[in-house]
């Protein structure tokens, strides 16, 4: 006597998985209190990052949308323009800045450390956002800089 082996599968797990949101929402620095936006919430691309007040304009939201791993593109939700190193540079001191999505690793982040805030760290150059100079002046630009542990470098999506 042959006996059949019959597979029994719930319904839900041959349905096509709905994509998971990604998270939005302003991301805060902790040494400024202040927002991560484009200067003057310009929609130009190649424009330079800087810290402002939140004012609750689109243009200081950003969703973390996954490539691969754990690592994600910073897609501003008020121009679709992605926060990338300048020029894909690897040096201390280069510009962040926003631009269309390239599919570069310049425009590729991952969170590092614990805790609500933490460093943002770039695929491409393993160096992480920070404020220039440490400044905690509202306008001060943002850069790219090895990471040192200080409160400059943190950041927490709101």
């Amino acid at each position: 006597m042959k006996r059949a082996l019959v597979l029994t599968l719930p319904i839900a797990a041959l349905m096509p998985r709905a994509a998971s949101a990604a998270p939005i929402g302003s991301i805060t620095n902790s040494q400024t209190g202040l927002v991560m936006i484009p200067r003057g919430l310009s929609p130009n691309q190649g424009v330079q990052l800087i810290v402002w007040p939140s004012g609750g304009s689109p243009t200081q939201q950003w969703s973390l949308v996954p490539t691969e791993g754990r690592w994600f593109k910073i897609v501003n939700q008020g121009n679709g323009l992605c926060v990338g190193v300048g020029n894909s540079s690897t040096a201390d001191g280069a510009r962040i800045i926003q631009w269309p999505d390239d599919g570069n690793t310049s425009q590729q982040w991952r969170w590092l450390g614990d805790g609500p805030y933490r460093v943002l760290l770039n695929r491409n150059s393993g160096k992480v956002i920070g404020v220039s100079g440490g400044s905690p002046m509202q306008g001060t630009n943002l850069i790219q800089w090895h990471a040192d542990g200080t409160p400059n470098q943190r950041w927490q999506l709101q």
